[in-house]
């Protein structure tokens, strides 16, 4: 910040995360991906990827979201030993595990890449990471050809819109990452229910069964940095795009 200007940081609905191939051979076994997400320090890693600015959430529902519930806090615990464990009862035997991920500077894909395979490898996993340019990242997302990914998704409003990002029929849409037949039969109710309270329950029961299977490692809700001069009185930023109502400028 300067005497001019003022830096105004604001979290929006969209998503860091790390998808998962639950179709590939070793990641097909939930303890392996249980392990995986067991061996971050969720919170460390938020804050250094993020600068300080974002605060780590291991669910699909965004902080800001009037759903993000006590249950929807929840994420499995930063224990070594727990995930030692979940491996060794997986059969885990050392195979080596890529991370893909992008340099872009506007969007943490790189460095989430690189805490998370330092701490996962202190429980035994061979993580290795490819770096490519994010339109080839894109293409291997979309045919289903990784492993993990590290990658950021953007804002959609209701949880239900980012869940169908992510969850449904594989055979048909390869760029899907979980087709857990239960998760998709919570969607589709989450769709067509309108009582607040229904859906409340609907997502956190979505929730519980993540947490059980981790088909993809939710890391924190993306977070705007934007630069503005100090005479705008208001909250100009909302779900990466601005915001013209309710902001005025002082001469």
């Amino acid at each position: 910040e300067s005497e001019k200007t003022q830096l105004i940081v604001s979290r929006n609905n969209g998503k860091n995360l790390f998808y998962i191939q639950t179709r590939d051979t070793v990641l097909s076994k939930p303890g392996v991906r249980r392990a995986m997400a067991m061996a971050l320090d969720l919170d460390e890693l938020a804050a250094a990827a993020s600068n300080g600015t974002g605060e780590a959430n291991g669910s699909m529902v965004s902080q800001d979201s009037v759903y993000f519930s006590e249950t929807q806090k929840k994420r499995l615990p930063y224990d070594i030993e727990a995930a030692k464990k979940e491996l060794a009862d997986a059969g885990y035997n050392g195979e080596p595990i890529t991370i893909i991920a992008n340099k872009r500077g506007n969007v943490p894909s790189f460095p989430p890449a690189v805490m998370a395979q330092a701490m996962m490898q202190q429980v035994g996993l061979n993580i290795q990471i490819e770096v490519l340019d994010y339109a080839t990242q894109v293409d291997r997302r979309r045919s289903g050809n990784y492993q993990v990914i590290s990658q950021s998704v953007a804002p959609r409003l209701d949880p239900v819109l980012m869940y169908a990002f992510y969850v449904g029929n594989k055979d048909k849409n390869a760029s899907l990452m979980w087709d857990d037949p239960k998760a998709i039969e919570l969607m589709k109710a989450a769709y067509v229910e309108a009582d607040p309270a229904k859906r409340q329950t609907i997502f956190d029961e979505f929730h519980e069964l993540m947490l059980k299977e981790m088909p993809g490692i939710f890391l924190y809700d993306m977070v705007d940095v934007w630069g503005a001069t100090k005479k705008l009185k208001g909250q100009p930023v909302w779900q990466s795009n601005t915001r013209l109502w309710e902001v005025s400028v002082d001469d």
